[in-house]
């Protein structure tokens, strides 16, 4: 087995996308939550109370986590951007991040 010559590292993101059409259509419920590079699980509080699980928040830290779930306006071309005052993070954050 050979010595690497150079130093790797990986970066990892997440970013919280919206609900789609089926995920809409089912009356999925928002779970999700980031906080800096942070980002918090939890089952909604009916759900935790019926299955009993879930009720507490699972935390993950990464390199970076990307709020892109709402607060966005669609231009004319599709392309999302953030609304006044919202933590919405476009496709150019994402990019200019890593």
């Amino acid at each position: 087995v050979g010595e690497m010559s150079e130093e790797c590292s990986v970066q990892v993101g997440i970013r919280i996308r919206p609900f789609n059409d089926r995920e809409k259509k089912l009356g999925a419920q928002l779970c999700i939550d980031v906080d800096g590079p942070t980002t918090i699980i939890q089952n909604p509080p009916d759900v935790a109370e019926e299955t009993g699980k879930g009720a507490e928040a699972k935390k993950f830290t990464f390199d970076a986590s990307f709020w892109s779930h709402d607060g966005f306006e669609e231009r004319p071309d599709g392309y999302c951007v953030a609304k006044p005052g919202s933590r919405y993070a476009d496709q150019q954050l994402v990019f200019d991040t890593f």
